[in-house]
């Protein structure tokens, strides 16, 4: 006699969805310290495993391959962090020399304000010149604290490396593990479905590291043309401000305006890094993005806003940024399941929605 499928009533499968969504939320909030630097490792390695694969085709034993890797990735990170931090040093010890240009700053805008009304304003009384230094100064010094805090704490960081490490020696392992949890496809196609992941991820994440590294140019050689000082500190932070979706850009423009206000003897110098950065980020969002992201993941935009919200209100900026690639695996892994199929395609971009309608 042959088994019947066992059917679960639709109302019982939304529950268990639903409960299972909220047992993954208060897991990502309390395991945050562990999560973080596992999911940051394994995108890491995703790029890394080109590396590894070329190094072993060269006879490298797996173990050294994976420390050669490794290695050059970590001293790669360590020269770009050294930069920035460098460059954030000397702009934090150049904001003590502003304030005799702030004041003068300050009386101009008091004489032009009496001018305008016809009473005197006292401007400085209202507007604290020490407490903009103090809170530009306190900011920039911050940055180096937040980036730190978004990996958890110290320990976090020592994780990272052993987890990429681990990450790229067993990945052979790894993916004859996920083999084993779909035993009713083939293994050839598991296997091809998980190479087709990894080039999804990789092409978003590389494709995000350049559009970083032009947006960082185009704003050091921008200001650099203004003639703002530390134009490259400017420049990259720009760049990185560009990970995080709709407010990015707005905190990237922000500062340097606010820098060109306290330390130049014209409103000439804010407006054209304004208009600057303006320019920029229309290039960006029409061309540099479209071109070299595009659409990579093929996540539809209300899953792709819904999961920023969700990514920033767990775990900040670190959170908008690891949401993207994590919600294209999950898309990936509905999509091997009949069952749940259906969630991948709630999921993916609107060209897929209607397949015949152009046929229609």
């Amino acid at each position: 006699m042959m088994s019947q499928k066992l059917l679960i009533p639709p109302a019982i499968k939304a529950l268990v969805v639903g409960l299972l969504i909220a047992l993954i939320l208060v897991g990502m909030v309390y395991g945050r310290s562990l999560l973080i630097p596992l999911l940051l490792s394994a995108y890491i390695s995703m790029l890394l495993v080109p590396v590894c694969n070329r190094l072993e085709r060269w006879k490298f034993p797996p173990v050294l391959a994976t420390l050669s890797a490794l290695l050059g990735a970590l001293l790669l990170l360590g020269g770009l962090f050294t930069l920035f931090f460098t460059q954030l040093s000397s702009f934090a010890q150049d904001l003590d020399n502003v304030q005799d240009r702030l004041d003068t700053l300050i009386t101009e805008l008091n004489t032009w304000l009496s001018t305008l009304i016809g009473a005197e304003t006292n401007v400085g009384s209202v507007f604290k010149k020490q407490n903009l230094i103090d809170m530009v100064k306190a900011n920039s010094r911050d940055i180096t604290t937040s980036l730190l805090n978004t990996m958890g704490n110290a320990s976090s960081i020592v994780l990272l490396p052993v987890f990429i490490f681990l990450f790229l020696l067993y990945r052979d392992h790894l993916s004859a593990f996920v083999e084993r949890l779909y035993p009713d496809h083939e293994s050839g196609e598991i296997r091809a479905t998980l190479r087709d992941l990894r080039r999804i991820i990789q092409k978003y994440i590389l494709g995000l590291l350049q559009v970083i590294a032009i947006m960082a140019i185009l704003g050091s050689v921008a200001l650099s043309i203004i003639g703002i000082k530390h134009a490259i500190f400017f420049g990259v932070f720009a760049g990185l401000m560009n990970l995080i979706p709709y407010l990015g850009p707005l905190l990237a423009a922000l500062l340097p305006i606010i820098f060109a206000l306290i330390t130049k003897d014209s409103l000439i110098y804010p407006l054209a890094v304004f208009l600057s950065f303006q320019l920029i980020q229309i290039v960006e969002g029409n061309f540099l993005t479209p071109k070299i992201v595009g659409s990579s993941v093929s996540l539809n935009p209300m899953i792709t806003f819904l999961g920023i919200l969700v990514g920033a209100s767990l775990w900040g900026v670190i959170g908008m940024i690891l949401i993207i690639p994590s919600l294209a695996i999950l898309k990936k892994l509905f999509e091997l399941s009949p069952s749940t199929q259906p969630y991948a395609f709630l999921m993916g971009a609107d060209k897929q929605d209607n397949p015949g309608k152009d046929g229609s």
